[in-house]
């Protein structure tokens, strides 16, 4: 039996820089995402109510009062998750991005398995492409992506493979994981802050 994974206190390195490491990553991915698609037990499933619905609770709760503005929210949820839901089921990290690996001896450790669920591995992909900004985006960040895409998929595709419809949601899949990470309490923009007033 191959070890895929080990508990460890502390890992020795440090994180990757995606840049530099996007290729060892997309490698990382497919062999995880592959190795998982055999794994025998059951796993939580992750799905609107995570990315979506939690947000917007979460933000009627704080601005319950602009009802327009939340009106807008959740139309927009609703947009951004039409657009990744029927993307194919399968094991995703859901937290996949350098600050969950070390770099150890030309070797990528990845951990913070805690929000590991079924769901769309795709969010993984998004997750470490992703150069946009959670309050603006340039065509500069859009093309950053898609480079950095471009390369994951090269290496990912040693292992596993993605659908031109998969890689054409990543921004939609983006559009959802600021959501997810917003609707995180204490992550959210809150009254006072230079992004919400």
């Amino acid at each position: 039996c191959e070890c895929l994974a080990a508990l460890r206190p502390f890992v020795d390195g440090h994180h990757p820089d995606v840049g530099e490491s996007i290729q060892s990553i997309g490698r990382l991915a497919a062999e995880l995402h592959e190795a998982m698609k055999t794994y025998p037990r059951p796993l939580t499933r992750c799905s609107r109510q995570v990315h979506i619905d939690d947000f917007i609770a979460f933000m009627t709760e704080h601005f319950g009062a602009r009802e327009s503005d939340i009106r807008e929210l959740e139309e927009y949820g609703h947009t951004v998750w039409e657009r990744v839901e029927n993307l194919p089921a399968g094991f995703c990290h859901n937290d996949f991005h350098n600050h969950n690996m070390i770099l150890q001896d030309q070797r990528i450790v990845l951990f913070d398995f805690d929000t590991a669920s079924v769901g769309h591995p795709m969010f993984d992909v998004a997750s470490i492409c992703d150069r946009t900004d959670f309050w603006k985006v340039t065509p500069d960040d859009v093309d950053s992506t898609l480079t950095y895409l471009e390369q994951f998929n090269d290496a990912y595709s040693t292992s596993g493979s993605l659908s031109d419809g998969e890689l054409a949601s990543v921004f939609g899949c983006i559009a959802v994981r600021h959501c997810r990470l917003h609707g995180i309490r204490d992550r959210a923009p809150i009254r006072g802050s230079s992004h919400m007033t």
